[in-house]
């Protein structure tokens, strides 16, 4: 049974991290959401806070590894296995292979109280043998080879599903695909974006070295900075102050191909929680008007406290679907849609596993309702850019190319010189790959209405 709230009161961080887990596999909640609250809600130790991270991203993280361990010592049938147990044998067999600090003794023994807290003895038992038994025969493990099933020896090793890789085997190459999947397995570079309403980089960058998270310059924007470590960000005054957010560097694409200018109009179809809406914002230096839309009243609270922190006065909050709403005579569009995702998995650890094929089709319908609308609110001769956080085709060239099959009086135009010529393509699409330029990948198109 799951613990109530996540109440680390009378549970161990183990037993958190075993209730987040058993959450995100059984229904609709994704782990960010889980873990953002269960932070916010307990003043963990900072030693608390760090292991309940590395367990919960760590165990997604290789959830297809330790599955296809845990089948060959798991008497009976592993994927018929109560959840709950399930996720006690993965939150265990994750410390075995991957962590050090705890000795193996201790992993195990944790495991088995795990066990017998969730309310049935023979899982104790269980949980024991087969843990204990890995000790003993790790050594004779062999995964499959890539030479023999190529995606089958990834999916294995690397921890990523089979139609996944499949795709991505096909589009880049064996070799391709292993450095995509092994930046997916990295930590994530952390990177801030320097607000430049509060401060300058060299201002922010001497600051976070006296706090000690050794900054240096991001690779290809700068107003980016890139950190060591995240923890303990949030708590600093610089934070509190506004003086910067935290963001990946890829998401300035966007809203520098958008080009915003001081005085204009400027919509955010799919704003929140407002990254690349501050952005905007930030490059206008805060004079103009930017109409941040978002469907949900959650996610543009959260928006309203980024604004507000960063002391932004121009971006006005409007609930709505961006494919309704309606705006007529503005100078920019931004439509960072909806999409997979798969852009940005090493970040969104159990996006791998949530996902399924038909969703990357699926989402096309969405997101050309929301292209199709965002060029009725421009101006002739206004600016649309659409973006995504995926790096599937179907999601990026092939729906902007069909949207302009269809439409008379938009044209595709070419990105602007601060784009780094490493992420523009021949034909003009604006990608980024991880696994090139280690960062979250993404796409961006600028496009111009004619008429």
């Amino acid at each position: 049974m799951l613990a109530k709230n996540l109440d680390v009161s009378c549970s161990s961080v183990r037993q958190v991290a075993q209730d987040i887990l058993v959450r995100v596999e059984r229904g609709r909640e994704y782990a960010d959401a889980l873990l953002a609250r269960a932070l916010h809600k307990h003043a963990l130790p900072a030693k608390d806070r760090a292991l309940l991270l590395e367990l919960v991203n760590g165990t997604l993280r290789w959830r297809g590894q330790l599955d296809w361990i845990l089948r060959r010592f798991f008497r009976g049938d592993f994927d018929a296995a109560p959840l709950s147990l399930k996720t006690i044998l993965r939150l265990g067999m994750y410390q075995l292979r991957f962590l050090d600090r705890v000795p193996d003794y201790a992993v195990v023994s944790e495991a088995v109280s795990q066990a017998k807290r969730a309310g049935n003895p023979r899982w104790a038992s269980l949980v024991n043998g087969v843990l204990r038994t890995y000790l003993r025969e790790a050594d004779k493990l062999t995964f499959p080879s890539l030479k023999d099933d190529a995606v089958a020896a990834l999916a294995v090793q690397h921890s990523h599903p089979e139609w996944m890789l499949s795709r991505w085997v096909a589009r880049f190459g064996v070799e391709d695909t292993l450095q995509l999947c092994k930046f997916n397995n990295s930590r994530p570079a952390v990177t801030l974006r320097v607000n430049p309403q509060k401060t300058d980089r060299d201002t922010l960058a001497r600051r976070l070295r006296e706090l000690g998270f050794a900054p240096k310059p991001a690779a290809y924007f700068p107003d980016f900075i890139r950190v060591e470590k995240a923890q303990g960000l949030t708590e600093t005054d610089a934070f509190k102050q506004g003086w910067f957010t935290i963001q990946d560097e890829s998401t300035a694409l966007a809203t520098s191909m958008l080009q915003p200018r001081a005085g204009e109009t400027v919509v955010d179809l799919c704003a929140a929680p407002g990254g690349k809406t501050c952005h905007v914002a930030s490059l206008m230096r805060d004079r103009g008007t930017i109409l941040a839309v978002d469907v949900r009243a959650d996610r543009l609270t959260l928006l309203r406290e980024n604004a507000k922190r960063l002391g932004l006065r121009s971006v006005q909050l409007v609930r709505a679907d961006g494919r309704n709403v309606c705006v007529r005579g503005a100078d920019r569009v931004l439509v960072d849609a909806p999409c997979s995702g798969l852009g940005v998995l090493a970040r969104r650890v159990d996006l791998r596993w949530k996902r399924r094929p038909e969703e990357i089709t699926n989402v096309r319908s969405v997101q050309l309702a929301l292209l199709r609308n965002a060029i009725s609110l421009l101006r002739v001769g206004g600016v649309l850019v659409y973006s995504t956080c995926t790096i599937e085709p179907e999601e990026n060239e092939e729906l902007v190319s069909a949207f302009l099959a269809e439409q008379k009086n938009v044209e595709m135009d070419a990105p602007p010189q601060e784009i780094h010529r490493t992420f523009v393509s021949n034909e003009g699409w604006v990608r980024t790959l991880p696994f090139v330029h280690k960062m979250d990948g993404g796409f961006a198109v600028r496009l111009v209405k004619t008429g």
